[in-house]
């Protein structure tokens, strides 16, 4: 018996970035994209349709700030975990985002197996492995 795949929302303003991720994810043994999403109401709104595992976003989005659209996922649907992805690790705005009801974040410049791991992490299916730039 395996277990259930990990059920993936992305959300990310970049659409190059959204497509790059689904492919990556998509094609990674154990998880399932169901949606993207460009902006934060968009992406509110889709989890609390398909209450994904982990909501992967962009710290950095435009319109509603990430920290509202985390606060909104963690009071609507708290089974879904949000995992943050950032360019740059501002401890104060990481903490903030901890605060909010983040799961814990990953920088854009790791490699795809730290992505995947980091993902695995936030759905509660793995520990985060000693040494990894990951808060949860």
């Amino acid at each position: 018996m395996t277990a259930a795949n990990i059920r993936v929302l992305l959300c990310h303003d970049h659409e190059v970035l959204r497509s790059g991720l689904a492919s990556l994810l998509g094609a990674a043994d154990g998880f399932e994209v169901v949606a993207t999403a460009a902006e934060g109401i968009e992406g509110v709104e889709a989890t609390m349709r398909l209450h994904p595992d982990v909501v992967l976003m962009d710290l950095a989005m435009p319109r509603i700030d990430a920290l509202h659209v985390t606060r909104q996922i963690a009071a609507l649907t708290p089974p879904s975990r949000v995992l943050l992805l950032t360019g740059f690790p501002h401890r104060a705005r990481l903490r903030a985002a901890l605060e909010a009801g983040a799961s814990g974040w990953v920088l854009k410049d790791a490699t795809p197996p730290e992505l995947l791991s980091a993902v695995r992490v936030a759905a509660g299916r793995a520990l985060p492995p000693l040494g990894a730039d990951v808060l949860l």
